[in-house]
């Protein structure tokens, strides 16, 4: 789930809110959105034709 909201979340904090296990949310989706932004460049929003790495599937083809 936090590589899913990767890129996504709006730091609203209502997944806080609704955590019966009063995890950090927040600050976890921050974290992976961090790492994601270190290790592709990709930053949501900066770059409106760059496609999220998450999104993007390789196919490869092999006529061997």
């Amino acid at each position: 789930r936090a590589v899913h909201m990767a890129g996504r979340c709006i730091d609203c904090g209502l997944c806080e809110q609704a955590c019966p296990a009063d995890i950090p949310l927040r600050a976890l989706y921050k974290k992976v959105a961090d790492i994601l932004a270190t290790e592709t460049g990709y930053r949501p929003g900066f770059q409106p034709d760059q496609k999220s790495p998450l999104n993007i599937i390789e196919t490869s083809s092999s006529n061997d």
